[in-house]
């Protein structure tokens, strides 16, 4: 379809003076809205020549997504060309995003040679990943303006892939509080608040370190004994009648396709945090057929006659359910508790839960 510029966002300041005519110590800003000018046109051409001459490279390394997008993401923007994940970004965010791929493996090698790779240090660069993730989400052909708010909307403000006919962009490289800057001093805050929140504040550190000390009501609490695990919830690496209390929020039937979603973000992150951790990159896109919701256009090919792929959906969501719960009821100890956050309109899907519930032979 083609892109044309048809707006430039820019921060004007100035320093008001007091009524004894000295300058104030702080800077009025105001945010300006501008219509192009010829000027702006003029790193089009450098960029279209760049994508160009670094496509070989770029190929060969594996830099950008080129996958194709199944059909149940690409739904919604199919029609419009965009058949790649590559195609939901123009040329110049190709190309930014391009180079943050290609800088951050040139850290991680420089890493690896000055060996400095420790699990801690893996981590961090899994951490800077993220972030790369969370500025590339509000710099695609997919992110909105929001005026109330005066800030880029990133694709997910919607759960679903849906068509921008006018999308802004944010600056990757400009000052600070912008672009991958922006990005990472949030991540960080994160973060840090989930280490103060565990008690594991005091490792965190403030000498030029990633995640900076912070103060917090949670300083100087004992760290909980704390243990993550990645896996499936159906198959629970627990001993029976171990577990105190169960909190969990599942997907709601049909309501959001968690998997198909998070391909906009995984086909970037196995290009970045894949090449500190490849063992859990190893998929060409994310796993959806263990996944507990109910997607009828994954049914669409068994349908048959009296069998809708919507009740077939439901039936494979009710019985992951339901297998999800008896092994809940497994691990929990007689006197324990599960708490389950749910929200639906459908009477269908409340009926769902509450039957796999009581499968498992819970008392709700």
């Amino acid at each position: 379809m083609g892109h044309r510029l048809y707006c430039v966002i820019h921060r004007d300041s100035w320093r008001d003076l007091t009524k004894a005519g000295k300058p104030k110590k702080r800077e009025t800003t105001c945010r300006v809205f501008a219509e192009p000018e010829e000027r702006h046109f003029a790193g089009d051409a450098h960029v279209a020549s760049e994508v160009a001459r670094l496509a070989p490279q770029w190929d060969a390394d594996d830099a950008l997504p080129t996958e194709e997008m199944p059909d149940a993401n690409k739904a919604r923007t199919y029609k419009y060309g965009t058949d790649q994940w590559i195609k939901l970004f123009n040329p110049r965010q190709q190309l930014a995003h391009g180079y943050c791929v290609q800088a951050f493996r040139e850290c991680v090698d420089a890493d690896a040679e000055a060996e400095r790779l420790d699990d801690c240090r893996n981590a961090a660069w899994g951490y800077v990943a993220a972030a790369l993730d969370k500025m590339i989400n509000r710099n695609c052909i997919l992110a909105r303006w929001e005026p109330r708010t005066s800030t880029v909307v990133g694709t997910f403000d919607s759960h679903d892939f849906g068509m921008k006919w006018s999308y802004c962009e944010m600056i990757v490289g400009g000052p600070h509080g912008y672009g991958l800057s922006w990005a990472i001093d949030d991540l960080t805050q994160c973060l840090s608040q989930l280490l103060a929140m565990t008690g594991h504040v005091e490792d965190a550190g403030n000498n030029g370190q990633l995640i900076p000390q912070t103060t917090s009501e949670f300083r100087g609490s004992v760290a909980p004994p704390t243990e993550v695990i990645r896996g499936d919830a159906r198959d629970l690496p627990l001993d029976d009648a171990s577990v105190d209390c169960v909190v969990f929020d599942p997907p709601y039937e049909e309501n959001v396709c968690y998997a198909e979603l998070s391909d906009f973000f995984y086909v970037w992150l196995k290009r970045t945090a894949g090449y500190v951790f490849p063992e859990d990159f190893t998929d060409y896109l994310t796993e959806k057929d263990q996944e507990a919701i109910a997607s009828p256009a994954r049914f669409k090919s068994q349908a048959a006659k009296g069998k809708s792929a919507k009740n077939l959906a439901l039936a494979d969501y009710q019985e992951k359910m339901a297998e999800i719960f008896t092994e809940c009821r497994r691990v929990i100890k007689d006197d324990g508790i599960m708490t389950v956050m749910f929200n639906h309109k459908s009477t269908a899907a409340w009926d769902a839960l509450t039957v796999a519930l009581i499968k498992a032979e819970f008392a709700i």
